[in-house]
This record gives structure tokens, sequence and C-alpha cells, in this order.
């Protein structure tokens, strides 16, 4: 192996030693590789275009100065600004009015931001959100309640005494009463009498209730009717039965009652129990 590489650095010593002295130029022109004499003379005239320095006529060159042609150094990013803080505009009332503005000199421009700055609007202050407001609870229902009843003439005093109550404070009912008569058999007080009069009573099969007192009298009362002629075609019917005696008695005439209502009693009890507590007696209260 060594052999071999001895043998190859000859050949190619000799070949050099052929090439550079020229024996190979018909070779080396036909592949386009040229010969060193071909090449010296180019190298000759390359270095003939250089003249000798002359240290008279050499400027000297600032180095921190840019040098003409070259690229311009790399500029380092300009800084930040820092951020400007916008005060708010003054109120509208600290203006100055049109009329006013003309006595004013001229007030000079205001100069234009730098493109650099930019404006920082200062936040709002947070707003803390309201409580939620407490509905007001709505009003009592009014209470209507009413009293009675009272006759004609028990209402008498009692509207004298509605005159000191506001008139929308109450109003008052009227209700016809119809009247109530019955067949009545008396006239006698002696106990042997009434007793004797019972015994007939019971042996004929008539009703009959036994009156102690009452607005007629004492003796017995066979009947009670909503209206007078029911009342006297019953009188007809014990007559029939061997009855005499018995007559038609008015028990309570048709009249009118009344009841007054308080739509808010709430509102007027005070007063109604000064004014008309005398005359409302053990009457119960009811509601409208």
């Amino acid at each position: 192996m060594l052999r071999m590489l001895v043998v190859v650095l000859l050949l190619a010593n000799g070949l050099y030693f052929a090439w550079a002295q020229g024996h190979l130029d018909t070779w080396t022109q036909a592949l386009g590789l040229g010969s060193p004499q071909s090449v010296q003379p180019v190298a000759q005239d390359q270095s003939a275009q250089y003249a000798p320095l002359q240290p008279d006529v050499i400027e000297w060159v600032d180095a921190a100065a840019p040098m003409v042609g070259a690229e311009p150094p790399a500029q380092a990013p300009a800084p930040v600004p820092a951020p400007v803080v916008v005060a708010a505009p003054p109120p509208a009332a600290a203006l100055p009015q049109p009329e006013e503005a003309e006595d004013l000199p001229d007030a000079p421009a205001a100069a234009e931001p730098e493109p650099e700055a930019q404006a920082v609007v200062a936040a709002p202050t947070p707003v803390e959100p309201e409580a939620p407001a407490v509905a007001a609870l709505p009003p009592a229902p009014k209470q209507c309640m009413a009293i009675g009843v009272f006759s004609s003439e028990q209402m008498e005093p009692i509207r004298a005494a509605l005159q000191g109550i506001a008139r929308n404070q109450w109003r008052i009912k009227d209700s016809p009463v119809s009247g109530r008569w019955m067949v009545f058999w008396g006239g006698a007080t002696d106990e042997l009498v009434l007793s004797a009069r019972r015994g007939e009573l019971q042996s004929k099969g008539v009703p009959h209730e036994r009156l102690r007192s009452s607005p007629v009298g004492i003796g017995f009362s066979l009947g009670r009717f909503s209206s007078e002629a029911a009342a006297h075609q019953h009188k007809k019917d014990v007559e029939r039965k061997g009855i005499r005696a018995a007559t038609v008695e008015v028990e309570r005439a048709p009249s009118t009652a009344y009841t007054i209502e308080f739509p808010d009693y709430g509102a007027v009890k005070e007063v109604v129990r000064r004014d008309l507590g005398r005359y409302i007696g053990a009457r119960t209260w009811q509601a409208c």
C-alpha cells in the first residue's frame, strides 16, 4: 500500500512539473485548463493597475463618520414614551360665552401631540350598583262593616249623629218588613177558665200556644200569618170547629228596617263608637 502511495505521488509531481514547464499546453488547452505561462501575464497586468501609495495625498477619514456607499447601521428601537394622562375637559359653565370670547385675545394654537405619544384616558371610577328598592307594602284592604237593624223611630237620632262623619264614609240601607197577624183567643184571666179552653182546643184538634205575657194580652194564639187575609181565613176555619170569640190581632205592623254600613270602618271606628255607641246597644257588627 505504501509503495502505491509513493508511486502516485511521484507521478503527480512529474505531471505538475511538466505542466508548469508548458510541456502539456496542447492537452491543457484542449481541456480548457491553460498553463502557468498563460496565467502569469494576466497577473502582471492586474498588479500594474494598482499605483504605489503616496502619503501626501492620503485623506484621513473619521472612523465615527459613516462611509459613502456603506449600509447605515441598524438603529436601536425608539424608546416608548411614557403614557400621557389627559385631564377631563372643564365644565361647560367655565368656558367663555360667545359674547365674552370676542373681548379675549387670540389664544395660541394648541400644540399638536407627537405621533409617538399615546393618550391614555383615565378609566372612570366604577359605580357601585344601587341596592334594589324595597317594594312598598300595599295598603291594608278596607273593611266594610254594618250594624242594624233599626226602626224608623230609632233612626231619627242616628241620622243626626251621622252628620258628624264624612258623607262618603257611611250609607243607610232600608228593607221593608212585612207585618204579622195573629188569630187570638183571649178575654179570660182566670186559670180555671184558661184550663177549660185548653181542653176544648185539644179535643177539637186546633193547634194553639199559651200566651202568658204578650202585647195583645193573656190567652191563646191559634196561628200567626204574614198577611191579614190569611189570618181572617184561619179564623173562619176554627169557628167552623166550634171555637167562638177568636179575633185577628196585629202582632207586628208592616214597617221598614234600616241598616248602617261603613265602607272603611277602620277609618271611622273611634268616631262611631263615640257618637253612635248609645244607639247601637247590644247589636252585633257584621261584614257588609
